[in-house]
């Protein structure tokens, strides 16, 4: 294994705006202690995670939204992986630090969709959930005010000040399976987890007449086939009621403030999510390296309504196959 080194605090190459500027990010980056005592990939991956044997044990329910920062609005631009890493590497940082400190979303959207689309003339097309990880491992995070969130800045490659200040820090992300008790072993370790599901702003009437209870759509309909792929953050769960709480990026206004019960019945019908993508976490915000931990994966033991998935897609590829054979001696 190679040893994990950092970075000198200090660089000549730093212009004087960034450093004052960055300060304080820097100083919450240091207050937290976790990434500094691993000295190799493997006692580091050890450390993040429940054993196998404690799954059985995870509490019933989960509720993070107390050190999670406040809730944005990614208005018209198609932002939502980018919002939903922001609010992750936030909440990180409140939590081991007691600072809120908000990160620019639009230099992580950029820097993705330049990953997404290979070329620096981008169009607002989305990114997806692993080029935003690839892109915020690659420049960095920084903070709002090197970047803001300026619909006249969307799709223009930040400023060298931003990429400057941003280079100084980066992440450590996990991969997880598309399982619920992935989801649940995670958020049980108090890390966020990011997932994409088909969701309809239309909704939003019925999401608050139903107290914030997100409403399963018919998978079948015309509009739901054609609609992309929405991602939030989950930052809780509720095994008695069988729900995630799901952290969106349209506004306080939207569900319950801001916030939706997603249940766990959503993420099982294959039309509804992004299966088989995986879903992301990020672990820590850390100060750059010379060496960073591979994306690492995370094998669990399955939940009661992981079990119902797995058979209805059984089911489907059984009938695919009938189908299929069927066809082919017409």
């Amino acid at each position: 294994m190679h040893p994990i080194r950092y970075l000198p605090k200090s660089s000549s190459t730093i212009k004087s705006k960034s450093t004052s500027n960055v300060k304080s990010l820097s100083t919450s980056v240091a207050k937290s202690k976790s990434h500094q005592s691993f000295d190799s990939t493997e006692t580091f991956a050890t450390t993040l995670l429940t054993d196998n044997a404690a799954f059985s044990t995870l509490p019933r329910q989960i509720d993070l939204r107390r050190w999670m920062a406040p809730i944005v609005s990614q208005d018209l631009m198609n932002t939502c992986a980018a919002s939903a890493f922001a609010s992750a590497c936030e909440y990180l940082i409140k939590r081991r630090t007691g600072s809120y400190v908000q990160l620019s979303r639009l230099f992580i959207h950029f820097n993705a969709q330049v990953i997404d689309q290979r070329t620096h003339t981008v169009e607002d097309a989305g990114a997806t959930r692993k080029n935003v990880i690839v892109g915020m491992r690659k420049f960095g995070v920084c903070k709002e005010e090197y970047w803001p969130y300026d619909r006249r800045l969307l799709n223009k490659k930040p400023s060298p000040d931003a990429y400057e200040a941003a280079r100084r820090f980066s992440i450590v992300s996990l991969r997880l399976p598309f399982q619920i008790n992935a989801m649940r072993t995670y958020l049980a370790n108090k890390i966020p987890v990011v997932i994409a599901a088909k969701i309809k702003y239309e909704i939003n009437g019925e999401v608050n007449a139903n107290g914030g209870y997100l409403p399963i759509p018919d998978a079948d309909d015309e509009e739901i086939s054609y609609l992309g792929s929405h991602a939030v953050l989950l930052v809780g769960y509720d095994d008695d009621s069988e729900y995630f709480i799901a952290r969106n990026s349209w506004g306080r206004d939207w569900g319950y403030y801001g916030y939706c019960f997603l249940p766990y019945q959503y993420l099982l019908d294959e039309r509804l999510v992004n299966y088989p993508d995986y879903a992301y976490a990020i672990t820590h915000v850390v100060a750059r390296m010379d060496f960073l931990p591979p994306m690492r994966s995370l094998g669990v033991t399955s939940y009661p309504v992981d079990g119902q998935r797995r058979r209805a897609r059984n089911r489907a590829r059984s009938k695919s196959r009938a189908t299929h054979a069927v066809s082919k001696y017409k």
